[in-house]
């Protein structure tokens, strides 16, 4: 993936971590390893971002990566379900937004198929490799998510223990 080109060393991936560590303590991000059940081994990881809670904003948005070995069996769309129950019951927001690149179809498919309402697409939303890209924004509404709650709760109940 193109924005993990910074942390190819033992310091820089500590420097991250101590990153997050900061960023969750102050409450604007909160980063989560996916593992897998079977193997306990750390497939990828998953967080909500931009998390704004003020007497005006209520939002946040999500970010997901899973390596390339372990793509197509569903872990990115149970975090994101996960992710969308912490930020809609734990922290209580309004709303909630995933931003895709437009080519990255797999990406693409798991707001689709969780029924997040797409917006329309932010342009020059994100740098990568010095180049600004456009995003497809979804979001999701704490009324969206009460009625969508019902389908998923069902989804991670069936299959969240065949996905290993």
């Amino acid at each position: 993936m193109p924005w993990e080109a910074w942390s190819k060393t033992l310091a820089d991936t500590r420097g991250y971590i101590r990153g997050t560590v900061r960023s969750r303590r102050a409450g604007t991000s909160f980063d989560f390893a996916v593992v897998e059940a079977a193997t306990r081994e750390v497939v990828g990881c998953a967080g909500l971002n931009f998390v704004m809670k003020d007497r005006v904003h209520s939002r946040a948005s999500i970010g997901y990566w899973i390596r390339s070995d372990r793509t197509g069996r569903g872990y990115a769309t149970e975090a994101t379900v996960l992710l969308l129950v912490f930020a809609f019951g734990s922290l209580g927001l309004e709303r909630v937004e995933i931003r895709v690149a437009p080519r990255n179809a797999r990406s693409l498919r798991i707001p689709e198929k969780l029924g997040v309402r797409y917006e329309g697409t932010a342009r020059a939303s994100e740098r990568v490799r010095g180049r600004f890209l456009d995003h497809r924004v979804y979001a999701l509404t704490a009324g969206d998510f009460r009625r969508l709650w019902p389908r998923w709760k069902r989804w991670l109940s069936h299959g969240a223990s065949s996905r290993g």
